[in-house]
């Protein structure tokens, strides 16, 4: 059975390219020269997968899924851009690596320097984040810079990509290679990319929405409305259409590869950074106030010579703290060194059998979660939450209950809190989830005594 993220109408696709549920066996690895993390920015599941209108977002895509093991259902650790990489870099949770905010480093070895160290030479090329690319490269390309606030998302990802495609020429195939690339689209603005929207709104819009303009956004978030199903079935054809355009960068970038000679043996990861609600929860858009699937859910896939389960789908929830871990072990280039919390996805793709462990995650310091057995826990120990878009810079606060449970099996848009119900699960997922959040320095040393989450935990026992 596939994952519920996979929506019926992509099913024949899928399975046309040969994406089983189940999966054989690995070979062993002999290592590779070329090892490239492709990572996007801001991507909505559902909408990565067509939306509710079946569009066809990522035909460059689901070519490399083909020739992937695909996890539709990884758990990012949080909606931010900078602790969410920094945990697929480094293999550990914020809590760990000590990435909060953006603009700011992890205070661990990540996947750049230990490439770097080991003798590969090292690309990293990014629209946004580019503080995760001070150690360890060798070849740094940031469009996130000043010199290019005025540009639009759109415009960095091109200068982006001649870049890379430009380096990727000067460096030829001799060198073995690490490339990290971070794409910033279809991240805000929700700017129309016009030949992709046409094919995915061929009839003219109506209504007076303009997707691009976040004044109009912040006053639906902050008043709850208008917003009709015609503004947002041209608002998902706006984001649809920059997920089209970046799949076109993704295609290009591959087959630039491949007229080098770089493709056939190398290690290929694609994912995101966090996802993007689109007026699924709480009449919001963005994604750093929201502790739901729309922006938790995200999608890795893996391809690498020597694994055979080429075009399989793990229906089993993961963790991007499962990353590195995994990338090293399928470079088979060296050993990991550090003490990763992730563990190597690699033995599940040789094997078959999905991981049985819980995955967490959290939303600033006052709420954590934790999704296990086709369950997810919230708790937040303050439920007027402001630290986020729109409500630092406007007023009000992003509201939730204290707790919150959702069968993801029977409600995989997690619209039924479960918590208080009786529900038999909670009490076991409570204790977990707060036995994660008090094993650990949650904040520092001096904080923890007052951080709410910390202080719900322990009043709730453990």
């Amino acid at each position: 059975m596939l994952p519920s993220l996979i929506r019926p109408y992509r099913l024949s696709l899928l399975l046309a390219l040969g994406l089983p549920a189940m999966v054989g066996c690995a070979k062993d690895r002999t290592g590779s020269d070329n090892v490239v993390i492709i990572t996007w920015d801001a991507v909505n599941p559902r909408m990565f997968w067509g939306g509710d209108e079946g569009w066809n977002t990522i035909p460059e895509v689901e070519a490399l899924f083909a020739e992937s093991a695909v996890f539709p259902h990884t758990a990012t650790t949080r909606g931010l851009t900078g602790p969410a990489l920094a945990s697929m870099l480094t293999g550990a949770y914020p809590r760990d690596h000590k990435v909060r905010l953006c603009n700011t480093v992890p205070d661990m070895v990540g996947l750049p320097e230990l490439f770097d160290e080991h003798g590969f030479r090292t690309l990293g090329f990014s629209a946004n984040q580019c503080q995760l690319m001070d150690v360890g490269i060798d070849e740094r390309v940031c469009t996130s810079a000043r010199e290019y606030e005025a540009i639009s998302r759109r415009q960095r990802d091109a200068d982006l990509e001649t870049a890379l495609l430009d380096e990727l020429e000067r460096l030829g195939s001799r060198e073995r290679m690490f490339l990290w690339l971070h794409l910033a689209e279809p991240h805000t603005p929700f700017e129309v990319v016009d030949g992709w929207y046409d094919v995915f709104h061929p009839d003219e819009y109506q209504g007076s929405l303009v997707a691009a303009n976040s004044d109009m956004l912040y006053d639906i978030v902050l008043d709850g409305g208008p917003y009709s199903d015609e503004d947002r079935r041209h608002l998902e054809a706006v984001y649809a259409s920059q997920i089209r355009e970046t799949d076109g960068r993704v295609g290009r970038v591959l087959d630039k590869l491949r007229d080098l000679g770089r493709y056939d043996d190398a290690v290929v990861v694609l994912g995101f950074d966090h996802g993007e609600e689109l007026y699924e929860h709480n009449d919001y858009f963005f994604h750093g106030c929201s502790p739901y699937n729309s922006v938790i859910n995200v999608v890795y896939s893996f391809r690498a010579p020597g694994v055979t389960d080429q075009g399989s789908t793990h229906e089993g929830w993961v963790s991007t703290v499962d990353v590195a871990p995994t990338v090293v072990e399928l470079a088979g280039a060296f050993e990991w060194e550090g003490q990763p919390v992730g563990r190597s996805l690699a033995d599940t793709m040789g094997t078959g059998q999905e991981q049985d462990v819980p995955v967490y995650f959290e939303r600033g310091t006052e709420t954590a979660g934790v999704i296990w057995r086709d369950h997810k826990y919230i708790i937040s120990g303050d439920t007027s939450f402001q630290d986020c878009q729109p409500f630092e810079t406007l007023g009000g606060s992003y509201n939730t209950e204290p707790t919150e449970l959702y069968d993801l099996r029977s409600d995989p848009d997690e619209l039924d809190n479960l918590s208080g119900l009786g529900e038999s699960q909670e009490a076991d997922l409570h204790q977990q989830l707060c036995d994660w959040v008090l094993d650990s320095t949650w904040v520092s040393e001096t904080t923890d005594h007052g951080n709410p989450l910390v202080t719900a935990c322990l009043d709730g026992g453990r």
